[in-house]
């Protein structure tokens, strides 16, 4: 028979003793168990030290996210108040430019409403202008710068009018015109023919002497003297001439003297 060989066992003893009663507890533990155990110590120290690396290295990445954050958030923050700093002014610029537009269009407004005022004042002038013109144009003066007496009125048999003038008063133009003719005949020694442009002729009729205000050809404007009276007492026969028939020369100067 062969010899067998007893292995060794390598163990560790344990006493726990209580201080309170004196009893003691012994443990056996074998070097193999022991080894197993401080094996498992080691790996439960290794997990919590990796597990608390973890942790810490969790906690500090969270707060460097956080730290990050919080500094996104200010500027943020900040980028929104300088925005809004901008919008604001924007809107103050933009309220300034509407605020002057309006003043702008305002004084537009008056300096068109001045123009147009000054344009229809303008057209109104000239259309009083015109319409003074065209009424000088009319011979619608009474033909004598002083007063006289109504002797012969208008008819078909006596188409003009006479009445009496005193020395020292004028034969006046009833209106603007060109003196067209001056001549005589046997019964008057002055004719006076005046055109004017409105379609109107006068005739201006005297027998006496007088002294002669204009010539053939000359341009009187209304009220111009044609002759001035030097006898006492003398009459002046007046015609009106419209187109090619005799009109009532009352009623001229009725209607526009």
């Amino acid at each position: 028979m062969k010899n067998r060989r007893h292995k060794r066992r390598e163990s560790y003893s344990v006493l726990f003793v209580s201080n309170i009663d004196r009893r003691s507890r012994h443990f056996r533990i074998a070097r193999s168990t022991l080894h197993l155990l401080v094996i498992l110590v080691l790996m439960v120290f290794a997990a919590a030290g990796f597990f608390g690396y973890q942790t810490f290295n969790n906690a500090w990445q969270e707060s460097g996210l956080q730290k990050k954050l919080r500094d996104q958030q200010l500027a943020e923050q900040q980028l929104r108040s300088e925005w809004e700093t901008e919008k604001n002014e924007w809107a103050q610029e933009k309220q300034t430019l509407e605020d002057e537009l309006e003043t702008l269009r305002a004084e537009l407004t008056a300096r068109e409403q001045e123009i147009q005022a000054a344009a229809d004042a303008a057209a109104e002038a000239a259309a009083e202008a015109e319409r003074a013109a065209a009424e000088a144009l009319v011979p619608t003066l009474y033909p004598s710068s002083g007063v006289g007496v109504l002797t012969s009125t208008f008819s078909e048999e006596h188409p003009y009018i006479s009445f009496t003038v005193e020395a020292g008063t004028d034969i006046i133009a009833a209106g603007d015109g060109t003196v067209s003719s001056v001549s005589s005949d046997d019964t008057y020694h002055y004719i006076i023919e005046v055109v004017h442009d409105s379609g109107y002729t006068t005739y201006y009729l005297y027998r006496q002497n007088a002294e002669l205000k204009v010539e053939e050809g000359a341009q009187v404007k209304k009220g111009d003297p044609l002759l001035t009276i030097t006898t006492e007492n003398t009459e002046l026969d007046y015609e009106v001439l419209y187109g090619d028939e005799f009109i009532d020369p009352l009623s001229i100067i009725a209607a526009k003297g």
